[in-house]
């Protein structure tokens, strides 16, 4: 940032009109590096020409920027955790009302994504499975939300980057910078200010590891070649690396600040649910809207950590 102008109001509202700031050299955003570097793995596995032990040299390529990006993020977010003079910044200790906000919001997305499945006239097959289950888990899943809130109580609220996924993160020899803070541009101004768990920010860049490996999985089904779907199993391992080294880089830094915005392991798993069901609910409503081809993506995910919740497997929920 180096400078801005403002236009101040009658009323002494302000608003910046022009930013000034510091050019990154950069090779593009995270999302098109990464379904950049997905489509050579996926081409890699596919050709047969490497074994276990070659992909798992690949994947440890990418593994780098994933823990810059953890890290980045989590530096982030120990900096907005600081005390601060301005109330608009200065942290703020969850309370039991905070709680019930956030499992009020959860509640109404999820209400509106199982509105939305149900409403269906037709689902995908490949989500068929994943749709019945969740819909015959409804009341376990919303019984659920109250809880995980109530974990958040005594964590910080901050203020957060608000929409946080890979189109937001330049890549720059292997490190990453975060970029538009603007928040969700649907949402009002006031909402994008609000204070809120960090844990947002890192539930929404998970969600977009996922969505990458789907989309790198479609642009194959679709492709000219004609080469068919790749294997699945090596873009969930993908998956399941990066989210761990995502997290682990962010673990790190997160264990070592003062103040700690969560501080405690089980908190942060349960709150990281919570808004993991809430943006993968959002998912749900946001595809059978715009993009029902791209269905199955939202509900597989939102099928995991239901099943991870309510410690049962899609799988076997019915034996």
């Amino acid at each position: 940032m180096l400078g801005e102008v403002t236009r101040f109001g009658h009323d002494g509202s302000f608003h910046s009109m022009i930013v000034a700031q510091a050019f990154v050299h950069n090779q593009g955003d995270a999302w098109q590096y990464t379904l950049n570097y997905l489509d050579r793995f996926v081409e890699a596995v596919a050709s047969g020409s490497r074994d276990r032990g070659d992909e798992a040299e690949q994947l440890a390529v990418y593994a780098v920027f994933a823990r810059a990006m953890g890290t980045r993020l989590a530096e982030l977010h120990a900096l907005l955790a600081q005390p601060s003079e301005d109330p608009d910044f200065a942290p703020e200790i969850a309370d039991a009302a905070d709680a019930k906000a956030w499992a009020a919001a959860a509640t109404h997305q999820l209400d509106n994504a199982f509105e939305t499945l149900a409403g269906l006239k037709e689902i995908p097959a490949e989500a068929a499975a994943d749709a019945q289950f969740v819909l015959d888990k409804r009341a376990a899943i919303t019984a659920a939300i109250a809880g995980l809130a109530g974990a958040g109580i005594g964590a910080l609220r901050t203020r957060i980057h608000g929409d946080c996924h890979l189109g937001q993160i330049l890549v720059s020899r292997e490190d990453a910078y975060i970029i538009d803070f603007e928040g969700e541009p649907a949402k009002s101004l006031a909402v994008r200010r609000a204070k809120s768990s960090p844990l947002r920010d890192v539930a929404g860049l998970i969600r977009s590891f996922h969505y990458a490996a789907a989309a790198a999985r479609l642009s194959h089904v679709s492709a000219p070649s004609g080469a068919g779907a790749p294997s699945e199993a090596p873009l969930a391992r993908f998956v399941t690396e990066m989210t761990g080294q995502f997290l682990g880089a962010y673990r790190a830094v997160e264990r070592e600040a003062s103040p700690r915005w969560v501080g405690d392991e089980t908190a942060e798993r349960a709150l990281l649910d919570l808004f993991l069901l809430e943006k993968s609910a959002y998912e749900i409503c946001y595809e059978a809207a715009n993009r029902p081809a791209w269905l199955a993506i939202p509900l597989r995910g939102f099928a995991e950590i239901a099943a991870r919740i309510l410690k049962t497997t899609p799988e076997t929920v019915d034996a």
